[in-house]
């Protein structure tokens, strides 16, 4: 089947509520198997046009490769995946969705909604942006998402899962503050969990760069000591004991990077699953509403099929919410080891300023050493302790996700919503 050209149309938009989902079910080839009414109707198709024809028959020219490249390795893998994409019906009009996109058995499920916020402005921003190089430069589709992947980095996000994680609880978010007519703890619990999380992982790599600072300032001061004849024991000590703490940090500071690291992927992990699991649910009530409607589709099949994918990830997220849980307190119980040792630090480092002090010639160059080593000291205890206070922002605000579920007393009339469990 031929796709419609691009004409005066392809400027308009093809509308649809925010309160309406859409689903649509292919095999593992990419070819259309089901979906439901509002599928269907913004798509402009009939039924015998849209089953077993290719999914990519509603794709939109100005849709980067990248992004279908990074979806078909996710779910190929078995893992899902979510994407602002750009639709074109058969009349030609736009449509743009954010697609929440799980592999289920003998193919994929599609599960799509209106996307409105300011994030979605700036993606379609940077999407033509992206399209007109793959134009201008010929790139292959690996190469444009590495550029993809590349500015996200760039813009803040260290990888695809944590822009995801960002992207689905913002959309999510913002449709149910709009539905319910207003902000809930839902969107105010996920948005610190992703502030939270981002701004600790910013603070790892600064105590990183301070313990590197702090393992220099303990090497001069080695050298140091070596130059006071009159108290070269005492600073020997000092030194020594520097060095000491210093490497017990060193040792600590490995472990707490790769947890800090482990820590964040979970969290966006967690928060797609959580968001995952709300939008299926829904999906599978709304459809529900269709059962009596006449239609190629076969209801009950595809009633069940999004019940059971409903199920799993809800499973998952639990399971996931619970390691991310974990994880979190493991962190925190480091956070707890470093600062004992950054004390230890400090302790040290007043021993080394009384004594120094007490030297007529106030051994200048060692008190300014030391007077540099307790700044740092002062800086990394300061980091660690707001890094424990985010701790607990986070396991308040992951219990307030784990309680909502979806309303399901929604129906065509009555949007559904979030609802947080008594």
């Amino acid at each position: 089947m031929s796709q419609p050209t691009a004409s005066n149309s392809d400027a308009l938009e093809a509308h649809f509520d925010l309160a309406e989902l859409f689903f649509s079910r292919t095999d593992n080839r990419g070819v259309i198997q089901a979906g439901n009414s509002v599928f269907q109707r913004v798509s402009c198709y009939a039924w015998d046009d849209l089953l077993n024809a290719p999914h990519k028959i509603i794709r939109h020219p100005d849709m980067p490769k990248a992004v279908f490249h990074l979806l078909w390795e996710t779910i190929k893998s078995g893992k899902p995946i979510g994407a602002y994409v750009k639709n074109r019906s058969k009349t030609g009009q736009f449509y743009w969705v954010f697609a929440f996109v799980t592999p289920i058995e003998g193919g994929y499920l599609s599960v799509r909604m209106k996307p409105t916020t300011a994030l979605f402005g700036a993606v379609e921003k940077e999407y033509a942006s992206l399209r007109q190089r793959e134009r201008t430069d010929g790139l292959e589709a690996e190469e444009s998402a590495s550029l993809l992947l590349a500015r996200l980095g760039e813009l803040g996000w260290n990888s695809y899962g944590a822009f995801l994680a960002e992207a689905s609880v913002q959309e999510l978010s913002a449709r149910q503050a709009a539905l319910s007519g207003e902000d809930s703890s839902f969107g105010i619990a996920t948005d610190r969990i992703v502030k939270s999380a981002k701004q600790n992982q910013i603070d790892s790599a600064r105590i990183l760069r301070l313990c590197d600072k702090l393992k220099n300032s303990a090497i001069n001061l080695s050298i140091q000591s070596s130059k006071h004849a009159t108290q070269h024991k005492l600073f020997q000590v000092i030194s020594q004991d520097f060095a000491r703490v210093c490497a017990l940090l060193k040792e600590k500071m490995e472990e707490f990077i790769v947890m800090a690291e482990e820590v964040f992927d979970q969290i966006n992990t967690s928060l797609f699953l959580q968001s995952t699991v709300l939008i299926q649910t829904e999906m599978a009530h709304l459809f529900q509403q269709e059962a009596d409607q006449e239609s190629q589709i076969n209801h009950a099949q595809e009633i069940t099929l999004l019940n059971q994918q409903s199920a799993e990830y809800t499973e998952q997220a639990a399971q996931s919410l619970d390691k991310m849980t974990g994880e979190i307190e493991a962190f925190e119980q480091l956070c707890k080891k470093m600062l004992e040792h950054v004390d230890r630090l400090g302790m040290t480092g007043t021993i080394g300023l009384i004594e120094t002090a007490r030297q007529s010639d106030k051994g200048a160059t060692t008190y300014a050493l030391l007077e540099e080593t307790a700044a740092i000291q002062e800086e990394m205890e300061t980091v660690l302790k707001a890094i424990s206070t985010r701790n607990s922002v986070l396991r308040d605000s992951i219990h307030t996700v784990r309680t909502y579920r979806v309303d399901i007393t929604a129906s065509a009339h009555h949007p559904a919503v979030l609802k947080q469990s008594a």
